[in-house]
């Protein structure tokens, strides 16, 4: 049975929830490296006026995830994307949870959802721990 990739699970999620979505990564097998919208963006979804840039990952890499958004590898990229009229980032973290001893485990999700002052806060958060003052 293939293993599906939280990008996959995203995709879904979104579009049950009646968000039109499309994957904008992108893999360069010459370079064997993945080339993400900004520097993080996975998909591109939009419902209604709203448009949204989402990262999607596992759970336990969500911290990872919000940090380098955060980093000068992407901060630019997400604060010009967040100027725009009606734009948020969401993150998306996915694990598995086990519901009950005979039950098979259901996939959850942590959803964050980013404004302009969201990650404006969190770069302050990011830069305090470049100095040392974080934690």
């Amino acid at each position: 049975m293939a293993k599906t990739l939280p990008g996959e699970r995203s995709l879904q999620y979104l579009r049950k929830e009646g968000w039109w979505a499309f994957t904008v990564e992108r893999w360069i097998q010459q370079a064997r490296k993945r080339i993400d919208v900004a520097g993080f963006g996975d998909i591109l979804a939009w419902r209604g006026s709203l448009t949204a840039l989402v990262q999607t990952t596992t759970r336990t890499n969500v911290g990872a995830h919000r940090w380098k958004i955060a980093s000068d590898e992407c901060y630019k990229g997400a604060k010009a994307w967040l100027t725009g009229p009606n734009r948020v980032i969401i993150l998306h973290g996915w694990w598995k949870q086990q519901t009950g001893s005979m039950k098979k485990p259901r996939w959850r999700l942590n959803e964050e959802v980013w404004t302009l002052k969201d990650i404006q806060d969190l770069r302050t958060k990011w830069e305090a721990k470049q100095d040392g003052q974080g934690d």
